[in-house]
């Protein structure tokens, strides 16, 4: 389907249009990636691992969190089986 709407003029427009927006951003990510190691990394590569360990941190209370809850909901609900089938 798409090499039908290629050959039309708006398709040549829109793919031609695509590839550009396509180089752009790749070459904005290379540019951003080589400053990243020149003088990036160098700046707020300290603050970017802080946040990271402190996301991770975040992450692990969340994650015990849900669990112990998960646990407390199970053994709530073998409490309320047992006293029903009493």
């Amino acid at each position: 389907m798409r090499s039908e709407i290629v050959k039309t003029d708006i398709g040549k427009q829109m793919e031609l249009a695509f590839y550009k927006i396509q180089a752009f951003i790749v070459k904005q990510w290379n540019d951003l990636q080589a400053w990243w190691k020149e003088d990036g990394q160098r700046s707020f590569g300290s603050a970017t691992d802080g946040f990271v360990m402190g996301m991770k941190m975040v992450l692990k209370v969340v994650l015990d969190f849900a669990i112990n809850i998960g646990a407390v909901l199970f053994h709530v609900a073998a409490r309320v089986k047992t006293f029903s089938l009493a």
